[in-house]
C-alpha cells in the first residue's frame, strides 16, 4: 500500500457520496460525533500536517539534499494550490456548520472559503506522494504516510469544516499530483539553487511569523506547535544552505 494507491481507494468513496448527497451528510455526522471522543486539540495537531506552510517546510529536506527536485517542488506545490483554489471557487460548496448549524461543534476557526475540495487533505496526500515516489521506502514507511493522510483528513471532520467528499477528492487528487512531481528531475546551477531555496527559507519563515501574529489573540496550542516546526525546519535548511561549499568552476 502506497499513498497513491489509497488515493485510488477513495475515488469510489467520492464517486458514491457525489451521487448520495444524503449519505455524504450522514458520513460526516456519524464521524464528527464519533470524534468527539478524543481532545479537540488532539485533532488541532493532526490538522497543521495539511497546513501548506507546514507541508512546504517538510518538503524542505528533499529540495536541499536533491536540488534537481527543487523546481517540481516549487512548480508542484503551486499548481496543486492554485487548483485547490479554483476548484473552491467552482463548486463554492458551503462548508457543514453553515448547512447543519448546531449538530456541529466547531472546534476551530472557520475558514471564510468553500468547502470543495479539502486543501489540507489535497496538501498531506501532496507531501505522502512525494516522499512515496522520490525514495524507496520500506513498507512500514509507505503504510506510515496512508496513516497521516487518513489522519488528516479525518481531523477536517472531526473538526467540521469539511465533507467526507472534499477529503476523498484531495487525498486523490493531492497523491497523484505528488507522485508525478517527485518523478521530475530538473538540474539547478549551484549558484541558482542556493539562491533560490534560501529565497524560499526567508519566504516560509516570514510567513510563518505573519500567520502566527493574525492569530495571536485566538491561537491555540497547535498554532505555535506548527510555528515551532516551520521555524526549526526553516532555520535548519538555511543554516545548511549557507554552510554548504560554494563549488569550484571547473578547469578549462
Amino acid at each position: 500500500m502506497s499513498p497513491r494507491h489509497l488515493a485510488l481507494l477513495m475515488l469510489p468513496l467520492a464517486l458514491l457520496f457525489t451521487w448520495q448527497p444524503e449519505l455524504n451528510t450522514q458520513a460526516f455526522l456519524w464521524a464528527h460525533t464519533v470524534s468527539r471522543g478524543l481532545p479537540a486539540g488532539l485533532w488541532r495537531v493532526l490538522t497543521l500536517f495539511g497546513d501548506w506552510i507546514t507541508v512546504v517546510a517538510l518538503l524542505f529536506p528533499i529540495a536541499y539534499h536533491h536540488r534537481e527536485r527543487l523546481l517540481p517542488l516549487v512548480f508542484g506545490s503551486t499548481g496543486v494550490i492554485l487548483l485547490t483554489v479554483l476548484l473552491k471557487a467552482l463548486w463554492a460548496e458551503p462548508r457543514p456548520p453553515l448547512v447543519l448549524g448546531p449538530l456541529v461543534q466547531l472546534l476551530d476557526r472557520l475558514p471564510g472559503n468553500a468547502s470543495f475540495p479539502s486543501g489540507h487533505a489535497m496538501a498531506v496526500s501532496y507531501l505522502a506522494g512525494w516522499y512515496a515516489s522520490a525514495f524507496t521506502l520500506p513498507l512500514w514507511a509507505r503504510l506510515g504516510l496512508c496513516l497521516l493522510m487518513m489522519a488528516v483528513a479525518w481531523s477536517r471532520l472531526a473538526i467540521g469544516v469539511h465533507w467526507p467528499v472534499d477529503v476523498c477528492v484531495g487525498l486523490a487528487a493531492g497523491a497523484w499530483i505528488g507522485h508525478w512531481a517527485a518523478l521530475q528531475a530538473w538540474p539547478l546551477r549551484f549558484d541558482l539553487w542556493r539562491r533560490l531555496l534560501g529565497l524560499l527559507v526567508l519566504v516560509l519563515v516570514v510567513a510563518g511569523c505573519v500567520h502566527l501574529s493574525w492569530l495571536w489573540q485566538t491561537a491555540h496550542a497547535a498554532d505555535f506547535v506548527r510555528f515551532g516546526l516551520i521555524l526549526t525546519l526553516g532555520l535548519a535548511t538555511g543554516w545548511g544552505v549557507y554552510r554548504t561549499p560554494a563549488m569550484k568552476s571547473p578547469p578549462r
